[in-house]
């Protein structure tokens, strides 16, 4: 192997010649510093390339896989079956003990999550649309919101052992609790921030200490785990359904809202808001509380 670069030098050519076979040839000396730059260059244009092949087919089996039907292991009427079983079980084990029932306005939420976890897209979407769910999709998470006591947790809390799919669920204050222990908690982080794949439930968002000290430096834990599990969707690395929540919150403020709440946007900013769009359905839950 020469200590020289050849560099081709392409001079006009006549209509008879290929413009693929160069006329002259120049041979140009390199110092050690830019064979160095060149072979650094050359390796980094080589890893972008293979980089956004890679990234380009794993984003083409992804939507090759959002064209496609959502599986279905468990009918509709299975998974209402074990989610009502699940709730009764929950309250249960309550003191006191109470039966699993629901009101005008968390049975039409009930049934929009049974379609949802049974794959039921034409059912869901039909449903969906009656209560007001924008861009609704089956292949997003799933978001309740609305006022304290409605039962949001309880009926995350019942379909969380669906046949289909099932989740993990952690309150935000335990992962808040996770980043505040720094290096103690990495691996708790790793696993709220999408790392793994594992499907999530973030229960009672914005009731957590917002600001966590990481090495000196002010850090949003929520924001963190919501924008990397987004990346994470970006990437391949997470399903887009993987992600589920629930919260007292509005995602913005409004002449309703109580001067003591903060909204989403006030506490996580508009980047988080806009990726949680694209992440989850945003299911109203309404009513009176119902812990009175």
């Amino acid at each position: 192997m020469t200590d020289t670069w050849l560099y081709v030098v392409r001079e006009r050519y006549q209509d008879d010649v290929p413009p693929f076979c160069p006329k002259e040839e120049k041979e140009v000396e390199l110092t050690d510093a830019e064979m160095q730059d060149a072979l650094q260059q050359m390796q980094q244009r080589m890893w972008g390339e293979w980089n956004a092949r890679y990234v380009a087919a794993v984003r083409q089996q992804q939507d090759a896989q959002l064209r496609q039907q959502v599986p279905v292991v468990a009918t509709a009427r299975q998974v209402a079956d074990a989610a009502w079983g699940r709730g009764w079980h929950l309250l249960s084990q309550m003191t006191p003990a109470r039966p699993f029932s629901l009101t005008s306005e968390s049975q039409p939420v009930f049934d929009l999550l049974v379609w949802y976890f049974a794959g039921r897209e034409d059912k869901f979407l039909e449903l969906a649309q009656s209560l007001g769910v924008e861009s609704a999709s089956l292949h997003k998470g799933i978001a309740l919101l609305g006022p304290k006591g409605t039962g949001k947790t309880l009926l995350l809390r019942a379909f969380q052992q669906n046949p289909n799919r099932s989740y993990g669920m952690v309150t935000a204050k335990r992962v808040e609790t996770a980043f505040r222990s720094g290096d103690d908690g990495r691996q708790q982080q790793d696993v709220f921030c999408g790392k793994g794949g594992r499907a999530l439930c973030i229960d009672d968002v914005c009731t957590e200490e917002t600001k966590v000290s990481d090495y000196g430096n002010k850090e949003n834990p929520m924001s963190r785990v919501l924008l990397e599990r987004y990346d994470r969707y970006q990437q391949g690395l997470l399903p887009r359904w993987a992600t589920h929540l629930s919260s007292n919150n509005p995602l913005y403020r409004t002449p309703k809202t109580p001067r003591d709440m903060h909204s989403w946007e006030e506490l996580y900013g508009d980047r988080v808001v806009d990726r949680l769009h694209e992440l989850c359905n945003i299911i109203p839950l309404l009513g009176d509380s119902r812990r009175l």
